[in-house]
Parts: structure tokens; sequence; C-alpha cells
């Protein structure tokens, strides 16, 4: 009789085992991957601000030399590299620079621009860097990236832009069913 109450108490026990081991692991709500993204209105207007369309990069390199004391020998060698990023600042458009004739697109485009210059200090290679340089770090980033910005003109990052612009945008509209594109 003993055995047969062991049995029934270990059967039980097993069954409430087996309980919460499937609704913990199949009842329970699954989380969803990726990350959750409010639906309010000022995630619409941080959207609404990025209308810029990058049309051509340029990357660089540069190596910087500073000497701040030559008799305590402080120097700086750096190799920087920086990106520049061209295109189409949307925001600029107005309704009217877009028409529609029968099958025929006119579209008027904002001029290209440097839409911005990216310098991560944290991607430079240092090379010597003897003595304190944390307050001249700050004028060699804006130095680079105007450096950069100016090799970046004087290799036609902002001609290159603007045919890949119409390139791509002539591409998209003829896409969409329209039989010509014009750009005024």
């Amino acid at each position: 009789m003993r055995m047969i109450v062991n049995f029934f108490l270990s059967l039980a026990v097993l069954a409430a085992l087996l309980g919460i081991v499937y609704l913990y692991f199949f009842k329970r709500k699954k989380k969803k991957k990726g990350p959750m993204i409010a639906d309010t209105p000022s995630v619409v207007v941080a959207i609404n601000k990025i209308a810029e369309l990058a049309t051509a990069c340029y990357f660089g390199e540069k190596i910087i030399l500073k000497r701040k004391n030559f008799l305590l020998g402080d120097e700086l060698c750096i190799i920087a590299k920086g990106l520049v990023r061209a295109g189409y600042n949307l925001k600029e458009l107005k309704p009217g620079d877009v028409s529609i004739k029968k099958d025929v697109v006119t579209v008027r485009l904002p001029k290209v621009e440097i839409l911005d210059v990216i310098i991560n200090p944290s991607d430079w290679d240092f090379y010597v860097e003897d003595g304190n340089w944390n307050d001249e770090i700050r004028d060699i980033k804006a130095e680079a990236k105007k450096d950069f910005m100016k090799d970046a003109i004087e290799h036609g990052i902002l001609e290159k832009a603007k045919r890949n612009g119409e390139r791509k945008i002539t591409a998209l509209l003829l896409s969409l069913g329209f039989k010509g594109v014009v750009f005024s």
C-alpha cells in the first residue's frame, strides 16, 4: 500500500514539474526580436529631418605632424581618416520643383552640397605622441575636417554626386512607369 502511495506521489510531482517546464518554454510570451520603436510624432519628425540623398562619398587619409615645444620634444604624428558625403538636401525641395506632363517628369533638384564630414579620432592611428595634446586634439580634428572637405571638392565629389543623383533618380522614376525624366 505504501508503495502505491509513493508511486502516485512521485507521479504527481513529475506531472507538476512537466507542467512547469511546459508553461515556461511553450506558453510564455515570446519576446519580439529587434528594437522597439515608439509610434509617436516625434519619431516621424526625427525621420523627416534626415531628408538627404547621399550620392557620392570620398574617403581620405592625412598625415598630421605637430610640434609644440622643441626643447621638451613634444611632438605628434597621426594618420587621420575621414569620410565626406555629398548629395542633395531634399528638405529644400518645394512642391513646384516636381511636375508631370503625360509620361514625363520634370525635376528641379536643389544644388548638390557636402552633407557631412565624418571624422572619428578613435579610427586614427597615433604613431608618435610625446607630451600632452588633449587641448589641441579638438583643433586638429577641425583642421582635418576642413582639409578632407577641401580634398573631396578638389577630387570632384560634387560633380560625381550630381551625376550619380540624376542617374539614380532617373532610374527610380523610370521604374515607376514614367517614360522620361528631365532635370532643370
